[in-house]
């Protein structure tokens, strides 16, 4: 089966994308990738078919605004600046998105690339099934991971902030949408977001970590299937840089310090910031490249400047990873059994901070705007002691046994086969 996976955002949104498509082609689909223009290697890398869409969100959360709104940590100004950015380029990026659909059998979209991918999937009949890297429908076991966590945590509580996530990311889209809605012939959506209510309806919509981080709420539905985290592995014949493999032979392991797309309003200060904490802890270092200023000459042999290199090759040879805590880096050092140190900036970080501390993995987190030197070298020795590398030794196993990949593609072959024997088409017909 022809099936198009859409998937737009940071690397970290991509990347599991890329994982889903590897199985299903390796399962038998022939797969196409529709995302940013930057990611076309990473899908040829892998052997996908790959259709650009326009925009690049990694460019955006590194640009002055994007870099003062990670430093500001409201919410509110990055649902604006999403909102500025989707408004700026919908007219190129849903004709993008259509040609990524052309001759597609079966849809899958990640998080809210649902909505105009249910306008594809309405308009021309096609079995559409959703994917999530968050746990993001509503429920009372625990608060929204796109909200700041409220100090008195119910029920009733945790369900209302979910719903008011849920809400407030609605009402940046809702005009773009209801306006490709209508270039499509289709009703305007109301003002209440219809994701969470496809899911409850019967729409099979996979959750990408795993359950052990994340365990099954009770009242979900049965369509709300958790997976565990869909990882990629380096291409077959990978070779790491010859400096780094001399590297990391050439001493103890060392501790990992890279925020992904993340970035801070001085970069070269963070930078020097990371270079202290690791002389004041003794332990040598691996920085991803990238913060002003730092280079090859302004680092001590103990440390090494890292550019590109897959987590899943890199973090089984580390002592530490500390990272702001998004899903992907998240799950990649919990499958090595790694300690994690955090320093989460915004949207989801926090929670994922948060389930890596109630494991036993992790020190308290590192809120960005109260990071120094002192307190990183204190969190690299707390996250260095015996107890917690045996517990992250112990939930990495349990993690790299799991197969959310392969599970992943069974859930969608069963819908999919369901949808085909019914004779059934549309978003909210695909059966779990």
């Amino acid at each position: 089966m022809q099936i198009t996976i859409l998937a737009l955002g940071s690397r970290g949104d991509v990347q599991p994308a890329v994982a889903l498509g590897v199985g299903l082609s390796r399962a038998g689909h022939a797969v196409r990738l529709g995302s940013y223009a930057q990611f076309a290697d990473l899908a040829a890398e892998h052997g996908l078919a790959f259709a650009p869409i326009a925009g690049d969100m990694q460019a955006l959360l590194q640009s002055e605004e994007g870099r003062a709104v990670l430093d500001s940590g409201n919410p509110l100004r990055l649902i604006q600046m999403l909102r500025g950015f989707v408004r700026d380029t919908v007219a190129q990026t849903w004709a993008d998105i259509k040609a990524a659909c052309v001759q597609a059998q079966a849809l899958v979209s990640i998080t809210t690339v649902y909505y105009p991918a249910e306008v594809v999937a309405t308009t021309q009949g096609l079995p559409h099934i959703n994917a999530q890297l968050q746990p993001l429908l509503p429920t009372g076991a625990f608060h929204s991971p796109l909200l700041p966590a409220p100090l008195l945590r119910t029920p009733i509580l945790n369900r209302a902030s979910h719903h008011l996530s849920e809400l407030l990311y609605w009402q940046a889209l809702r005009g773009v949408v209801n306006g490709v809605r209508g270039e499509a012939g289709l009703a305007p959506l109301p003002w209440r977001p219809t994701l969470s209510r496809a899911v409850q309806n019967g729409m099979l919509t996979l959750y990408a970590y795993s359950p052990l981080v994340v365990p099954t709420p009770d009242d979900w539905p049965p369509s709300a299937a958790v997976t565990g985290f869909w990882f990629l592995d380096p291409p077959a014949g990978y070779e790491p840089p010859a400096d780094l493999a001399r590297f990391l032979a050439a001493g103890e392991p060392p501790v990992y310090i890279g925020f992904g797309s993340m970035n801070t309003r001085d970069p070269r200060r963070t930078g020097e910031l990371a270079l202290r904490a690791l002389e004041l802890s003794g332990r040598r270092g691996v920085l991803m490249r990238g913060w002003g200023g730092l280079d090859a000459r302004t680092v001590p042999a103990s440390v090494f400047l890292l550019d590109d290199v897959p987590h899943a090759w890199l973090f089984p040879q580390l002592a530490v990873v500390v990272h702001h805590g998004g899903p992907g880096t998240t799950a990649a050092g919990l499958r090595a059994g790694k300690p994690s140190v955090l320093m989460p900036f915004f949207g989801d970080q926090p929670f994922w901070s948060e389930r890596l501390v109630r494991l036993g993995v992790a020190p308290e987190p590192i809120p960005q705007r109260r990071l120094t030197a002192e307190r990183l070298a204190r969190a690299i020795e707390a996250a260095t002691a015996p107890g917690v590398r045996m517990r992250a030794a112990a939930v990495g196993q349990s993690i790299a046994a799991e197969d959310g990949v392969g599970l992943a593609v069974k859930q969608i072959e069963r819908a999919l086969g369901a949808a085909r024997t019914a004779k059934v088409s549309g978003v909210y017909n695909v059966p779990s």
